[in-house]
C-alpha cells in the first residue's frame, strides 16, 4: 500500500475529466529495514471521470476516478505504476473496488432525518412549522453534497502490479549522534511517566510514544504546517460542534479531545488531522517535562488514530474506536513532521518497563513495540506546508456560489422528500428494514467479530467495555470517562454556541381600543321598526397566558440570531351595539377562544461579550403570525399529506389563510417584534432567561372575509345587510412577559 498526500485541489464541481493530478508519497516503503520508496517521491495521474451534483436535478452523489500512471523518487526516473484508490483517509467518502470515490448524499443525513422529525412534529400549525424548519435547518445544517479534496488530502493507493525497484534510500538523521547522548536521555526517560489517565474516576490509558526535543512553538508551528489543527477545549460550545458535525456529517478539524492527565498535569497541547469527518481522525496531546537535553526543553505525547464510532452497550455511550497498532500512528507523526522541515533527526530508544499489551480507558488494545519516538526540532522558522497547492497546480473552484448552494439543497430536499417522503416509500423502507432485521446471518458467525449498525449512513460497532465506567451520554473519544468541564486551576467558561429554551408568562394589549366593523340593516316592514339600522361590531382581544420556545445562535461575540415560536391564548369577545330600532337597539357580548401563534426572527445585541454568564440583550426581527378561533383548525390534503408533505403543507396553510376567520379560518400577518431581557448561565450547560417583547402588527380584521357570505345569508327579502365603515384603531400592540429555562451547547 503507498500513502500519498495531494498536492492540488481536486472539486467533483469544479475539476474537468482529463485534468492532471499529482502527489507525494508521505510514508516511506521499507523491504528488509530498507527504504525503496522515500518520502517525497512523487506520483502523477489523470482525473479520468469526474460526477458532479450540480443543481440536483441529475444525480443526488458525487463521484471522482482518479488514474495513477507514474511514480518517480527523488533523482530518478518516472516508472509506470498499476495502483487505484482504496481509501480517504479520514474521510465520509467511500470507494469502491476499482478505486472510483463515491461522496455521501446529502439528504441522508442525520441533519436532514431530525429536520424532517421536526416538521412533521410540529404538523399542528403553520408556525410551529416554520420554526421547526428554521430552527433545525440553522441548527444542523445540510453537508455539502460536492466532493472537494483540497491539497494536503490523504490517499491510500494499492498496487496492482510489481514495481520494480533497485535504489535504497537512507534513514532520516539521527537525533541522538553517538553512545554517551543514548545513555543520556536513557537516564531522562526512564523515570518518565508514559501513561496518560483520565481525570475522574481514574483510569489508566493512552500510552506516550514520542519525546520532541526543541521549543513548544517550533513543535506547534511543525504540526500546524503538517495539517494538524490544535484541538479546540472541551466545554459547551465545543460539545455542540462535536454533535454538528456528526448529525451534520461534516468536518469539525479543531474538535476537542477528551482532558487525559499525564502525572497528574494537564496537556500543554492538544492536535488532531482529518479532512471532512468527526468519525475517524488522527489525534495527540503533548505533555511539558521538567529538565532540558542539549539545553532544549522537552516534550513527551501520545498518538493514536480515531477508526470510527462504537455504541458501548454497557455503558450505553458512543465512543470512538482506535486502531490498536499505535506504532503505525508514531511512524505517522514523525512522517508527517519530517515533511514540514522542522526535524534534524529521529531515533527510537527501547523500553522494555512498558506493556506491550495494555488496554486504554474504553478497553481498546493498544499493541506496541514499546520503544519511545526521539524527534530533535529546529526552529521551524521556513515549514513546508501540507496544505499549499503546488506551483504548476490547476487553479480550481471547488463550492459552488453560494446562491447556487442554496438553491441545490432546496431542490435535492424536495427530490428527497417527493421520491422518499411518500407513504409508498416509507411502506417499502419499513417493510425492507423488518426483513433485514427478522434475517439470520448465513452460514456460522464469528462471536469476536462486533455487530455493526446503520444509522444515516454511517457505521457504528456494537462494543462492550468491561474495564471502563463513565456516565452514560455524551460523544467522547478513545480514553475518555466522565466529561470534565471545570478541571482544577482551569478557568470556567461560559461560552455557548446554540441555545434552546421553553418559557411561559402572560400576554396583554398595549391598545385601548382594537377595530370596529359597522354593518348596516335594512329591514322590509312599515315604521316604527322598519327601515335602516346600524349594527356597530367591537373586537376586543384581553390578557391570557403564552409558552414560547426558542432556538438561539451566538454567531458573534456580541450578536445572537433567534428563532422563536409562541403560542398565546388571548380571548376574544365581539360586542355587538344596535341602535337605530327600538326593536333591536342593545348590546349583546359574544365570547370566542383566540389564539395568537407566532414565529420570530429576532437579531438580539448584547452588552457583554459571549462566554459571561449574564448576558442581558435587546433584540429586534420580524413576526409572522397567525390569529385564528381556537377551534378553527387547518385542514389536511388528503392527496398531498400522502405524496409530498411538504408541498402539502404549503398548500394546507393557503387553503386555511384563504377561509374567513369567523367561520374556520386563519387571519396571517407580518410585524414587527422588539423587547429585552436577559439570560443567566446556571452551569456552562443550563440558563434561566426571561425578558419582555412587544410586536406591532395591523389589526386583525374578523369581518372582511365573511360580508360576502353574510350579504349572500341574508339575501334579498325582508332584512337586507350591508357593509358599514370599518374603523381601526392603530397597530395592535401585543405585549409578552415570559421567563424559562434552557440549555446550551
Amino acid at each position: 500500500m503507498l500513502q500519498i498526500r495531494l498536492t492540488q485541489n481536486i472539486s467533483s464541481f469544479g475539476s474537468k475529466p482529463g485534468t492532471p493530478v499529482s502527489a507525494i508519497l508521505i510514508s516511506p516503503v521499507e523491504i528488509d529495514g530498507k527504504i525503496v520508496l522515500p518520502l517525497e517521491s512523487d506520483l502523477h495521474g489523470t482525473l479520468a471521470a469526474v460526477g458532479r451534483v450540480g443543481v440536483g436535478f441529475g444525480s443526488e452523489t458525487a463521484s471522482l476516478d482518479l488514474k495513477w500512471e507514474t511514480i518517480t523518487v527523488p533523482g530518478g526516473q518516472p516508472q509506470t505504476i498499476n495502483a487505484l484508490v482504496s481509501e480517504l483517509n479520514n474521510s465520509r467518502e467511500t470507494v469502491d473496488l476499482q478505486g472510483k470515490i463515491h461522496g455521501i448524499r446529502a439528504t441522508a443525513t442525520a441533519s436532514k432525518i431530525i429536520s424532517g422529525f421536526a416538521i412533521s412534529a410540529a404538523s399542528f400549525d403553520p408556525m410551529s412549522q416554520l420554526f421547526a424548519a428554521s430552527a433545525s435547518v440553522s441548527a444542523f445544517r445540510i453537508p455539502e453534497s460536492e466532493i472537494i479534496l483540497p491539497a494536503g488530502t490523504e490517499l491510500h493507493l494499492t498496487l496492482h502490479a510489481p514495481l520494480n525497484v533497485s535504489t535504497v534510500f537512507p534513514n532520516p538523521s539521527p537525533a541522538l549522534s553517538n553512545p554517551s547522548q543514548v545513555t543520556e536521555l536513557t537516564g531522562i526517560v526512564r523515570p518518565l511517566p508514559f501513561r496518560t489517565t483520565t481525570v475522574s474516576p481514574v483510569f489508566e490509558s493512552d500510552l506516550v510514544s514520542l519525546l520532541y526535543i526543541g521549543q513548544q512553538d517550533a513543535i506547534e508551528r511543525a504540526f500546524a504546517a503538517a495539517g494538524w489543527s490544535a484541538s479546540d477545549s472541551l466545554n459547551a460550545q465545543s460539545s455542540f460542534g462535536v454533535m454538528r458535525s456528526v448529525i451534520e456529517d461534516q468536518g469539525y478539524k479543531e474538535g476537542p479531545v477528551s482532558t487525559l492527565l499525564l502525572d497528574g498535569k494537564q496537556p500543554a497541547a492538544t492536535f488532531s488531522k482529518s479532512l471532512d469527518t468527526f468519525f475517524k481522525r488522527d489525534h495527540l496531546r503533548i505533555y511539558a517535562q521538567t529538565g532540558t537535553f542539549d539545553g532544549e526543553p522537552l516534550f513527551s505525547s501520545t498518538a493514536t488514530h480515531d477508526s470510527g464510532i462504537g455504541i458501548d452497550k454497557k455503558n450505553k455511550r458512543l465512543i470512538h474506536l482506535i486502531d490498536e497498532n499505535i506504532d503505525q500512528e508514531r511512524s505517522k507523526v514523525i512522517d508527517d513532521l519530517l515533511l514540514t522541515g522542522c526535524v534534524d533527526g529521529v531515533s527510537y530508544l527501547d523500553r522494555p518497563w512498558v506493556p506491550l499489551d495494555a488496554k486504554n480507558a474504553t478497553g481498546d488494545k493498544l499493541t506496541t513495540d514499546g520503544r519511545i519516538a526521539i524527534v530533535r526540532m529546529n526552529s521551524c522558522s521556513s515549514p513546508v506546508r501540507a496544505d499549499t497547492p503546488a506551483a504548476a497546480a490547476p487553479m480550481v473552484q471547488t463550492k459552488a456560489p453560494l446562491t447556487e448552494r442554496v438553491g441545490r439543497d432546496f431542490i435535492l430536499y424536495m427530490r428527497d422528500d417527493f421520491l422518499r417522503g411518500n407513504i409508498v416509500y416509507q411502506g417499502y423502507a419499513g417493510t425492507k428494514m423488518l426483513i433485514n432485521l427478522r434475517k439470520k446471518p448465513e452460514g456460522p458467525t464469528d462471536p469476536l467479530q462486533p455487530k455493526v449498525l446503520n444509522i444515516a449512513g454511517e457505521e457504528y460497532e456494537v462494543v462492550s467495555r468491561p474495564g471502563a465506567s463513565s456516565s452514560k451520554g455524551g460523544l467522547k473519544d478513545a480514553g475518555f470517562s466522565t466529561p470534565s468541564y471545570h478541571l482544577p486551576g482551569v478557568e470556567r467558561t461560559y461560552k455557548t454556541r446554540l441555545n434552546f429554551s421553553v418559557s411561559g408568562g402572560y400576554s396583554r394589549f398595549g391598545n385601548s381600543a382594537f377595530s370596529t366593523q359597522n354593518l348596516v340593516y335594512n329591514l322590509d316592514e312599515p315604521p316604527p321598526y322598519g327601515g335602516p339600522f346600524n349594527s356597530a361590531n367591537i373586537n376586543q382581544l384581553h390578557t391570557g397566558w403564552n409558552i414560547s420556545v426558542n432556538s438561539t445562535l451566538d454567531s458573534w461575540k456580541y450578536i445572537s440570531n433567534e428563532f422563536g415560536y409562541s403560542y398565546n391564548q388571548a380571548p376574544l369577545t365581539i360586542t355587538e351595539v344596535v341602535t337605530g330600532n327600538p326593536l333591536f337597539n342593545g348590546a349583546s357580548v359574544v365570547y370566542f377562544d383566540g389564539q395568537v401563534r407566532q414565529f420570530t426572527y429576532n437579531v438580539l445585541i448584547h452588552p457583554t461579550p459571549n462566554g459571561k454568564r449574564f448576558r442581558p440583550y435587546v433584540s429586534i426581527g420580524p413576526d409572522f403570525q397567525l390569529i385564528r378561533l381556537s377551534d378553527s383548525k387547518p385542514s389536511k390534503n388528503a392527496i398531498l399529506k400522502f405524496t409530498v408533505k411538504d408541498v402539502g403543507i404549503i398548500v394546507d396553510a393557503y387553503n386555511f389563510g384563504s377561509k374567513p376567520p369567523l367561520e374556520g379560518g386563519g387571519i396571517f400577518q407580518s410585524g414587527l417584534q422588539y423587547g429585552a431581557g436577559f439570560k443567566y448561565q446556571v452551569t456552562p450547560r443550563w440558563f434561566i432567561c426571561s425578558d419582555f417583547k412587544e410586536t406591532l402588527s395591523p389589526q386583525p380584521n374578523w369581518w372582511k372575509k365573511s360580508l360576502p357570505d353574510l350579504e349572500t345569508i341574508l339575501g334579498p327579502g325582508v332584512l337586507t345587510v350591508a357593509p358599514g365603515t370599518y374603523q381601526s384603531a392603530g397597530p395592535l400592540r401585543q405585549q409578552r412577559f415570559s421567563a424559562g429555562f434552557g440549555v446550551s451547547f
